[in-house]
């Protein structure tokens, strides 16, 4: 928004000129969106106006109107509006779709963060709608990685699983009936040895922070980390994060003393790993981690 707000003069400057030098329709949005922070308030109704305005135009940057969207959504969701979130996110989702094949992760992004506000708006249909599309949408596009860095398609695919089982994790606390996980299709990794058996030596308890968790009272982690020759956890990395990541430093503090200690030996198996990938749902009613090391995947 601050980069809006600077870019208010040369794009007034750029609609009296006529557009001369820059896109008239990028001006324009340039001007409508560095007014935000003034109106916050009134903000879903100038990117309801926003992208109204935009639709008709043939030379309309779609990228940027969906990282405006983006942008709006993840304030207003970070800030308690969820509804004011939904209404952004799904403004997203038009111009990622509008962008066709070249929007494809950006629209399972979209979908997602629209999940995500429907499902702590209570709208529980609404948000298996999205996240079941995001998760199909962007699996076949992450394939399983190696090494240290997560690839964008991974995150994208980790966030709506993340918010998928979190909507799973919802409905069972509700006594309700969870949807089904999407049977999904990914490209595996290469043949290499497996991981030597193990067992969990030490494993301390992830404390969350309570303001961290907000009201769904659950949620779900994953992360991706190495395992060296001595059982050590190191490089811990959130991948994904439901329904925030400020919960990040707890799991990596906690992740930071997890030790394994092998129990096979033998050139048939292998005793590290730079890609292991671990998924943790979590409650405030009942935060364990359970057996969770034993269900790493990878």
């Amino acid at each position: 928004l601050r980069k809006f707000v600077e870019a208010t003069a040369p794009a007034d400057r750029a609609l009296a000129a006529g557009g001369e030098g820059v896109d008239p329709t990028r001006a324009q949005i340039l001007v409508a969106l560095s007014r935000l922070p003034a109106r916050i308030g009134g903000a879903p109704e100038a990117l309801d106006q926003l992208m109204a305005t935009a639709s008709g135009a043939a030379n309309v940057d779609q990228l940027f109107l969906y990282e405006a969207a983006q942008s709006w959504g993840y304030w207003a969701l970070a800030n308690g509006r969820e509804g004011d979130a939904a209404t952004a996110y799904q403004r997203g989702v038009v111009a990622a779709e509008a962008m066709g094949d070249d929007g494809v992760l950006e629209l399972a992004l979209a979908l997602t963060g629209l999940g995500s506000a429907e499902l702590l708006r209570g709208r529980m249909e609404q948000s298996e709608a999205a996240l079941r599309r995001a998760y199909v949408i962007s699996a076949p596009l992450a394939p399983e990685s190696e090494g240290a860095t997560v690839p964008f398609a991974e995150v994208v695919f980790q966030s709506a699983r993340a918010w998928f089982k979190t909507l799973q994790s919802k409905q069972w606390s509700d006594g309700q009936e969870a949807p089904e996980t999407p049977k999904v299709e990914r490209n595996g990794l290469p043949e290499r040895p497996r991981m030597c058996a193990y067992k969990v030596v030490a494993e301390p308890a992830i404390e969350y922070p309570r303001a961290a968790v907000r009201k769904l009272a659950l949620g779900t982690i994953i992360f991706r980390y190495a395992v060296r020759e001595d059982g050590a956890f190191r490089n811990v990395q959130i991948v994904a994060a439901a329904p925030a990541n400020d919960f990040a430093p707890a799991v990596m503090e906690a992740a930071q003393q997890w030790r394994l200690q092998w129990t096979e030996t033998g050139s048939q198996c292998r005793r590290t790993s730079d890609d292991m990938i671990m998924q943790i749902p979590f409650s405030m009613e009942r935060v364990s981690t359970g057996n969770s090391i034993n269900r790493t995947k990878r």
